[in-house]
């Protein structure tokens, strides 16, 4: 229960703010203090022909209150109906029964029926051209009011809609076609442009991806064929040793049988040539042993006569002293 208490309620209706409060206030360093004497004018800023005016709660309330409603007769207001979910006062409990009841005696209901009783949905011409322009393709009408006037009379039946001066009225059964037809042009130009988009990215990528792959491949070749000239380069060395192999050993073979050839040549001229030396020195040796026989023979001949001699040396010595000692003999006797 909420109990008001009424003592006193116009004296502080009454109570103002000194000039020099406001003052200080307004001079405050504080946003939140700055922000709520912004408003508040001095009592000379408020005095018109007499007496200056103080500022009090119920000025401040009525000054309040005016700008308010200045502010609502100069726009378009819109009333907004709030529904309590739950009466425990929670968030995201919500309770069905609780609400329907305050929809039914709120009178919410009845406005619904009668809403969708009449024509609830009303557009602006150049409004509903503008939503939807993929329905009015086909109308080659600059007019507003008549490009969707052609179209209804074409695609709607006279009960669901009705034209206006400056909007067409529609019921909702309608709006949910048209919407339902816009979504389904919308996705399929959507899908549409999906396709192509998607179509020109495969096509980037798969141009993308074909130069790698030449890329990759004129790098894959490139490395194939240096391969190949390395492997026949190596090939090709390989076979010109063996070539050049088999041509040297040819030539070293044909140098080797010239010089057999002229080493047998020479050592059968060296073989005939030891022969004749043989042949010669047996020849010499031969007249050599008949000189050295002959010598030998004559030194043997010379060593006879030297020794006859000798004996008859020794002899005539012998025959000597044998008659030298027959003479001293004689003598002697």
């Amino acid at each position: 229960d909420v109990i008001y208490n009424t003592v006193g309620f116009l004296e502080k209706n009454r109570g103002s703010f000194r000039d020099d409060l406001i003052t200080l206030l307004k001079d405050s360093k504080s946003d939140f203090m700055y922000d709520l004497f912004e408003g508040v004018k001095l009592s000379t800023e408020r005095g018109g022909r007499g007496k200056p005016k103080a500022a009090t709660v119920a000025s401040s309330f009525k000054e309040s209150l005016s700008s308010l409603m200045t502010t609502l007769s100069s726009s378009n207001p819109f009333f907004i109906r709030c529904v309590k979910p739950n009466a425990r006062k929670q968030a995201n409990d919500f309770q069905n029964q609780l609400m329907i009841n305050q929809l039914r005696y709120s009178g919410m209901m009845q406005t619904v029926v009668i809403r969708r009783s009449g024509y609830p949905v009303r557009r602006l011409y150049s409004d509903f051209c503008s939503r939807y322009q993929p329905l009015l393709a086909s109308i080659y009408t600059k007019n507003a009011k008549d490009k969707v006037s052609l179209y209804l009379t074409k695609n709607a039946s006279e009960k669901e809609w009705q034209a206006g001066k400056t909007k067409v009225f529609m019921k909702e059964t309608l709006e949910n076609t048209l919407e339902q037809q816009r979504v389904r042009i919308l996705g399929s130009a959507a899908i549409m442009i999906q396709k192509h988009w998607r179509g020109a990215i495969a096509r980037m990528r798969y141009r993308k991806r074909l130069q790698d792959i030449i890329k990759v491949q004129s790098v894959v070749r490139a490395h194939l064929y240096r391969k190949f000239y390395l492997q026949t380069k190596s090939a090709a060395l390989v076979v010109q040793k063996y070539v050049r192999g088999h041509i040297a050993r040819q030539v070293v073979a044909e140098m080797w049988a010239e010089k057999c050839a002229r080493l047998e040549a020479e050592l059968e001229a060296q073989r005939q040539a030891l022969e004749e030396r043989r042949a010669e020195m047996e020849r010499l040796r031969k007249e050599a042993q008949e000189q050295e026989a002959e010598q030998l023979r004559k030194e043997l001949e010379e060593e006879e006569r030297a020794r006859k001699k000798e004996e008859e040396e020794k002899k005539r010595v012998s025959l000597f002293f044998s008659l030298s000692n027959r003479i001293s003999r004689i003598s002697i006797s």
